[in-house]
């Protein structure tokens, strides 16, 4: 059973008082290393975020001289560990997969790293010096997860998500982790993809290189009758697809506008803007909307 919240932090007042140096700070009432609470208890104090912030305490003024008694240190660092007992740490809970503790990389978290740096992106303003810096973080982020390893690197097929890498083996527990979730966030936000008063507007900021085409491609998309759809994208652009509807990017042109590809007709929006009603149309698969070009104008600004 873990312990409650006001249990943490308990220091066995016994051991503590055990301590010469240490039952003098409390007798003093010298609250930088360990002190009593209101109540009598006796706690270590809250900055002590880890062993080595004590040690470095310790040697400092707070100290008070701690290593003129042989012995001190290592039994206040020791009384630290049995209070805590973060080297027995095994992860989040008492049971866990695969070795789920110290060292460990949860891809969930950060999956939710990767989203809020972008969230934070998307409020810089473009000529912010955040902005490029947010950017950067960002690539550096997204370029730690599997799809961009080797198997060898990555220690499973990299495609698949992953709940977690321990130090010492290759990615374990695979399945639909929360990571999913953030990454699809994530992905539809690198493109651009928002929602705002009820309509969707296509506004990328990131440069996504190594994904705009050099040249132009037929795309292979299935369809619900079994036989693949051709999609043709054009040379510096890319796809992909938005509640079932193809959707092409394409930079350089010559004003930002949006084309439709209607069940009968075609329609050009200006802007990157869809309305109420299309909007409505298209994430409710209606199917009346066939496939969206957005075009970029040369003055689009990518970070």
């Amino acid at each position: 059973v873990l312990p409650d919240f006001g249990e943490r932090n308990e220091v066995s007042v016994e051991s503590a008082e055990a301590i010469p140096t240490v039952r003098t700070w409390l007798d003093d009432e010298e609250r930088s290393v360990i002190y009593r609470d209101a109540l009598g208890g006796v706690r270590f104090a809250s900055q002590l975020k880890n062993a080595q912030v004590l040690s470095d305490a310790l040697d400092g003024e707070a100290g008070g001289g701690v290593d003129a008694h042989p012995g001190t240190r290592d039994a206040i660092l020791n009384l630290y560990e049995e209070t805590f007992g973060h080297a027995s740490f095994t992860g989040r809970s008492r049971s866990m997969y695969g070795f789920e503790g110290l060292g460990c990389i949860y891809w969930h978290m950060v999956a939710k790293l990767l989203l809020g740096i972008i969230e934070t992106f998307e409020r810089c303003p473009s000529d912010d010096p955040a902005a490029g810096r947010l950017a950067a973080l960002y690539r550096r982020v997204r370029g730690g997860f599997g799809f961009n390893k080797t198997p060898l690197e990555y220690g499973a097929f990299p495609s698949d998500p992953y709940s977690h890498t321990p130090g010492h083996r290759g990615a374990q527990q695979p399945g639909m982790t929360g990571q999913v979730k953030e990454q699809v966030l994530s992905r539809f936000a690198e493109l651009g993809v928002r929602l705002e008063g009820g309509c969707l507007r296509f506004a990328p900021r990131l440069r996504l290189d190594g994904e705009v085409l050099e040249a132009a491609t037929a795309w292979a998309l299935p369809s619900p009758g079994g036989e693949d759809t051709l999609v043709e994208l054009p040379a510096e652009g890319l796809g992909f697809t938005l509640a079932g509807v193809p959707v092409r990017y394409q930079y350089g042109a010559s004003a930002s506008a949006i084309d439709l590809e209607l069940e009968d007709e075609t329609e050009r929006v200006d802007g990157v803007q869809l309305d109420r009603a299309k909007t409505r149309a298209l994430l409710g698969r209606t199917g009346s909307i066939k496939q969206l070009t957005v075009q970029f104008g040369r003055d689009w600004r990518l970070e």
